[in-house]
């Protein structure tokens, strides 16, 4: 429970600091990454991060994100603008349809 309220704590910082966050998951994923270790996770190659992901302490992309929707239905200011809540809705219905075929 501990990391996931560290991630959480993160994740809203990463939100009201860095406003870019709000509407693009790998941006705050990057940056909750970086803070969460003692390594410079932001030049570091991708694929390095992913296979050193455990030993790292990173948590999954699942994770931020869930806390992302978390923050955002509780703090209307941490939310993205109205046209990439469209664009995510769209994108969710679309996953929808898929998923259900």
């Amino acid at each position: 429970m501990a990391r996931l309220r560290r991630t959480e704590r993160t994740v809203k910082n990463k939100l009201e600091t860095k406003p870019a966050t709000r509407e693009d998951d790998f941006l705050l994923i990057l940056y909750t990454y970086d803070q969460l270790t003692e390594k410079d996770i932001i030049t570091m190659p991708f694929g390095q991060a992913l296979i050193e992901h455990r030993e790292l302490g990173l948590p999954s992309f699942e994770t931020v994100t869930r806390c992302r929707r978390k923050l955002q239905d509780k703090y209307q200011w941490l939310r993205p603008s109205e046209e990439e809540q469209a664009i995510r809705h769209a994108e969710e219905q679309e996953f929808l349809d898929y998923a259900r075929s």
